[in-house]
């Protein structure tokens, strides 16, 4: 019995054309589908490490190359096929997602942004930093400007509702039954209209150029309109918190909902990574999603749940960063996965949670 493993793979990486190779190559060949290309890989030439495992899911993590990137497979098509001398072959074959990435150099980590030092202590991040986060009223929020990653610092503080977010519109539109915050995107052949109003629901509509028509696509909380690499995209909760879960909504110019990717924890926040894929922040993780929606791949270890990650960017040295209560969490690069590092103000190595001022104080360092 002979066995071979057809792989597809965006034809930007070219894996024989890169040095240092996960895979040995056997043979390439032109693309089944636009825009990509196939290798036939012999398992007595697997490299040892290039298959990373397969999860609870049924999905296989391949890395095809060190510096295209790692993807994750939706699963695998496999058939039975008898040869012309009843030799039995088996054919296994497997969609790469868009994940890849071929930076022109590795990234030398660089250090945390000015005023900003290492916590050094990960055994104590699921204990006391979890209950110092679920009890602070400090929250961070990053973002990239001049080459550099920026922390802005707040404290929550009561003030009266001032109303809900009304994004405009060159007409009125609300429908009956249609409350909480309204947010828009403007497409080609008109607008994207969601709505958000928390435990009490919300809804997503397209409505045409002039406001005369329009058409309900879904009954979710939308939290956030955006436009990435040309596609419009749709982030929704399932319960207004966003613990219950969500998903990302891909929809076309014309208003027609494309894909979609479900999250187990809702997702908040989005950086831009490569023209194949973007980063995403739910309320318990970061994710990795190709710009197709059919690939995700987790990429912090850490449950985020008790820090409320409100933003998320990415470090001139590839890192990536995200806005936490009282933290910020950085995710370096390790070979095919990250390292976690906990970033504190350099005030506040030492902390404790105050219970009759409910909240987390700083110690000093």
């Amino acid at each position: 019995m002979s066995v071979q493993y057809h792989f597809l793979y965006p034809q930007q990486c070219h894996p024989e054309r890169s040095e240092g190779s996960a895979v040995a190559f056997e043979s390439f060949k032109v693309a089944l589908f636009p825009n990509w290309r196939r290798y036939i890989q012999s398992p007595t030439r697997h490299t040892p490490g290039s298959v990373l495992g397969l999860n609870s899911r049924q999905e296989f993590t391949v890395v095809a190359n060190h510096n295209c990137g790692f993807a994750r497979l939706r699963g695998l098509e496999m058939s039975l096929f008898v040869g012309r001398r009843g030799a039995l072959c088996l054919l296994c074959t497997a969609l790469l997602t868009t994940s890849c990435k071929t930076p022109s150099r590795i990234a030398v980590p660089q250090s945390p942004p000015a005023g900003w030092v290492d916590w050094a202590t990960p055994d104590r991040v699921a204990t006391l930093a979890g209950t110092c986060a679920a009890n602070s009223r400090v929250s961070h929020t990053v973002e990239s400007a001049d080459h550099s990653v920026q922390i802005q610092s707040s404290r929550e503080e009561m003030r009266p509702f001032q109303g809900y977010l009304e994004e405009s519109l060159p007409f009125p539109f609300r429908p009956a039954g249609s409350s909480g915050a309204r947010r828009v995107l403007r497409l080609e052949s008109g607008w994207l209209v969601g709505f958000n109003h928390g435990e009490f629901g919300g809804s997503l509509w397209f409505v045409d150029s002039k406001g005369d028509h329009s058409i309900r696509l879904l009954d979710e909380n939308a939290t956030k309109l955006m436009r990435m690499f040309g596609h419009a995209y749709v982030f929704t909760n399932a319960d207004g918190q966003g613990f219950g879960g969500g998903a990302i909504y891909q929809v076309s110019e014309g208003g027609k909902i494309e894909s979609k990717a479900d999250f187990a924890d809702a997702p908040v926040a989005f950086a831009p990574e490569t023209g194949n894929s973007f980063l995403v922040v739910g309320r318990g993780s970061v994710y990795r999603v190709s710009l197709d929606l059919n690939s995700q791949l987790q990429l912090s270890k850490t449950d985020l749940s008790r820090f409320s990650p409100n933003s998320l960017t990415i470090g001139a040295d590839e890192s990536i960063y995200v806005g936490l209560k009282f933290f910020v969490l950085r995710l370096l690069p390790a070979g095919i996965t990250y390292r976690e590092q906990w970033l504190v103000p350099s005030k506040c190595k030492q902390f404790h949670v105050d219970p009759e001022k409910r909240d987390c104080v700083c110690d000093g360092d």
